[in-house]
């Protein structure tokens, strides 16, 4: 063992000559090199972190803005989100009691946030219908309306459900356009299959009448 340390140390003791060592590595370019390496990777793997927070968010709004399919899931999650509201209205609950329980019921993230707001802001006593105006992109100025016209007179249960009617008579059509879409595409995927298979049979006929030798008289 001291001959593999007679290079770095001559005959200092195994311990010593171990701190000598490792005094000589710290302070060499190839320490130094991975010191650099791992902060750089450090630095690196936090802004994809961020980078990838900020892009399962924004995949999150984007899901809500397909055609159809983005309006579905949408109406879906409000209206039981309503629909919950009535409930805790009609069982005497606070405002802010029912919106922490209304916003439980939402599993799509995008949607979590703002309603995650409306449960924040509803702390201040601001009237509701004021609260959810705040958030343009969740809701349009009807169903605003009729959470207004419920506070006024008292009955926010039935506005509460007028909107949770509503928002299931939107899934419902937008459910049967899908449906018309499917059929149209059905029928335009049958029609180029047909025309595919005709097109390959004339093929197949020109090639083989092609290849009949000519008979000469």
């Amino acid at each position: 063992m001291n001959s593999f340390y007679s290079d770095v140390s001559g005959n200092l003791p195994f311990f010593l000559s171990f701190i000598y060592a490792f005094q000589r590595f710290i302070t060499s370019p190839g320490a130094i090199f991975i010191v650099v390496f791992l902060a750089s990777m450090a630095v690196v793997y936090d802004y994809i972190e961020l980078e990838l927070k900020n892009f399962k968010e924004y995949i999150n709004y984007r899901i809500l803005t397909i055609p159809l399919i983005g309006n579905i899931i949408k109406n879906f999650s409000l209206s039981y989100y309503f629909l919950t509201l009535k409930t805790c209205y009609v069982a005497g609950l606070s405002s802010v009691e029912s919106m922490q329980l209304a916003g439980s019921t939402i599993q799509q993230p995008y949607l979590k946030a703002i309603t995650g707001a409306i449960y924040e802001d509803s702390k201040s006593g601001e009237p509701i219908h004021r609260i959810m105006a705040k958030h343009e992109n969740l809701l349009d100025s009807g169903i605003i309306q009729l959470i207004e016209v419920g506070e006024e007179t008292g009955r926010l249960d039935e506005s509460y459900n007028d909107v949770f009617l509503l928002m299931q008579e939107a899934i419902e059509a937008d459910i049967s356009k899908l449906c018309l879409i499917a059929v149209i595409l059905n029928k335009i995927f049958v029609i180029t299959a047909v025309a595919s298979v005709v097109m390959t049979v004339a093929s197949v006929i020109v090639n083989a009448l092609s290849n009949i030798p000519t008979i000469n008289f």
